[in-house]
């Protein structure tokens, strides 16, 4: 059979299993969040850097670009709009790179509100995690049939791999909640991880001093297997 892909048409980092295959991606997400950056200037970039959205998360090489400008300008000097993006980037020389003043023009446009600004940077950081995923897991499977020893290491290396995609949504997710939780503060084992405040609750057993008929507990605490006032009649 045929290769669909000759080897020139190959993206070199892509996996053999990845090949002939469009990863998880969505250009429109991609949009709407960049819409959304400009309407508001600051805010939205804002939300994008606290939730540690890379520019890698862009599918778009020049969705990417953008999103690095906006970036850059976000932190010499807030709030950032169309006009002095589409400047900096002319400055730079790539503005044509990224499809003109028009494409800016365009995606500006996209969105007539930031209110969904967060479901963007959720989806567009989604996407990116799956894409980061199949790529580990991708290699992994090909590295499996090349293997030629040291089992542990190699093992070792996946879950390595695997981590440095997902450390950052597993320390978010390893944050101590709020609510009830803080009532426990005192009988609870604290542990640390990756600088995370882990919480383990001690099992809290029930009173077996208690007797059918509920008497036991006036008679004072147990000992050795008798409770005071027995062991004072003794």
């Amino acid at each position: 059979m045929a290769d669909d892909n000759p080897p020139s048409t190959r993206r070199p980092d892509a996996p053999a299993a990845m090949v002939g295959r469009t990863p998880p991606h969505s250009i429109e997400a991609e949009e709407y969040l960049l819409s959304c950056c400009l309407l508001d200037g600051s805010d939205s970039i804002a939300r994008c850097l606290e939730a540690k959205l890379p520019s890698a998360a862009f599918y778009s090489p020049a969705n990417r670009l953008i999103f690095e400008k906006l970036c850059e300008l976000y932190q010499k000097n807030p709030p950032v709009d169309v006009a002095v993006l589409a400047e900096e980037l002319k400055t730079a020389k790539q503005l044509e790179s990224i499809g003109g003043f028009a494409y800016l023009t365009q995606i500006s446009g996209r969105i007539p509100t930031t209110a969904q600004a967060q479901y963007f940077i959720d989806k567009v950081r989604e996407l990116y995690l799956l894409r980061e995923l199949i790529k580990v897991a991708t290699g992994a499977v090909e590295n499996c049939y090349s293997y030629q020893g040291g089992l542990e290491e190699f093992i070792d290396k996946v879950e390595q791999d695997i981590f440095r995609v997902t450390q950052d949504r597993v320390s978010d997710a390893a944050k101590p909640a709020g609510g009830d939780e803080r009532h426990h503060e005192d009988d609870d084992e604290e542990g640390r991880a990756d600088g995370h405040c882990l919480r383990v609750p001690r099992p809290r057993f029930p009173d077996l001093r208690l007797s059918a008929g509920g008497n036991d507990r006036a008679r004072g605490p147990a000992v050795d297997g008798q409770d005071l006032a027995g062991a004072q009649h003794g």
